[in-house]
């Protein structure tokens, strides 16, 4: 009988007694630090709590937790032991805050730059209607605006950074940029080629 595969650490009754342990640190934890927070990020830093606390339990693989259990009589060792846990949920909860931070500052550029190109299409698009009205415009220019009106109510302009139905945000995917135009050599270049 071929022995049977091993369960993965994270599937293991050893690793969901350190997950709830490391739960219980950081719910002592935030019950402490919660009332600093705004009212409005609370929520937001739970969930990032709550991830850290995943990483730090998928991570402890020598069990910690347990050992601070199983050594209650070396109360040194315990309280060392609980200082190197929430030393390493405050690393892990920083690094995602940090994250999190980045991808807010993106996303608000993003929606920023969305915005100013809508103000410049809007823009153009007012500008072109005004020249209709310019008596001074040859009625030839005019037709090929009224064209170009057209085509853009027709065509929507829509957004660089596109927002799927799920919320994310779609990757950008500009137009290849066309090849360098060759540059003509000078006068001076031919004459010196006839020259030689």
């Amino acid at each position: 009988m071929p022995p049977a595969d091993p369960l993965p650490w994270m599937e293991t009754k050893e690793y969901k007694q350190n997950h709830k342990l490391w739960l219980d640190t950081v719910s002592e934890i935030f019950e402490k630090l919660s009332p600093y927070f705004p009212a409005e990020d609370r929520k937001m830093k739970e969930e990032l709590y709550c991830e850290a606390v995943d990483i730090c339990a998928a991570q402890d693989k020598d069990l910690l937790q347990l050992q601070s259990i199983s050594s209650l009589t070396n109360s040194n060792k315990k309280r060392e032991l609980e200082e190197m846990q929430k030393i390493s949920i405050d690393k892990e909860f920083q690094i995602i805050l940090q994250a999190t931070n980045h991808q807010k500052l993106a996303q608000r550029k993003n929606e920023f730059e969305d915005y100013l190109t809508t103000k410049d299409f809007e823009y153009y698009i007012q500008h072109t209607r005004d020249q209709l009205s310019n008596l001074a415009i040859p009625l030839k220019k005019k037709t090929l605006l009224k064209n170009l009106i057209k085509d853009a109510e027709n065509i929507k302009w829509v957004p660089k950074h596109r927002i799927d139905d799920n919320g994310s945000v779609l990757p950008d995917s500009p137009l290849p940029s066309p090849p360098p135009k060759a540059k003509p050599k000078s006068t001076k270049a031919k004459e010196q080629s006839v020259r030689n």
